[in-house]
């Protein structure tokens, strides 16, 4: 199992800093800021593929909504791509995910867990 640990919320969709309502240069900022982290954090890391994912977001104000939550990762996703760790993010090399919720007391405790596992040992 492989666990990256990135000290950053990704955003959902809706909100006034959401996807939906991101501009494609403010989109790329933020993509650029996830890959720098995901090489960062995952310093030669090659996930087993295929794989399943989870993530877990520790949140300090409100969860995010089911639809929202998922959502949010597609940034995460698109930088483990770009970083390396996965060769692509389609139905063959990621065959799930998962997202859980955890409160905590303040904004700087907020950040984003994955665990990556083998698909096939599961």
């Amino acid at each position: 199992m492989l666990t990256i640990e990135i000290p950053r919320l990704a955003p959902g969709l809706n909100g006034s800093k959401g996807l939906i309502r991101m501009h494609f240069s403010e989109y790329k900022k933020e993509k650029d800021k996830w890959i720098w982290w995901m090489k960062k954090a995952g310093v030669g890391m090659k996930a087993p593929m295929p794989c399943t994912m989870e993530f877990n977001r520790y949140y300090c104000k409100q969860p995010m909504d089911i639809d929202n939550v998922y959502a949010a990762c597609k940034l995460p996703l698109d930088a483990m791509r770009e970083a390396g760790i996965i060769p692509d993010d389609n139905p063959n090399c990621v065959t799930s995910i998962v997202v859980f919720q955890h409160k905590v007391k303040t904004i700087k405790d907020e950040k984003t867990v994955i665990f990556i596992r083998d698909a096939a040992t599961l």
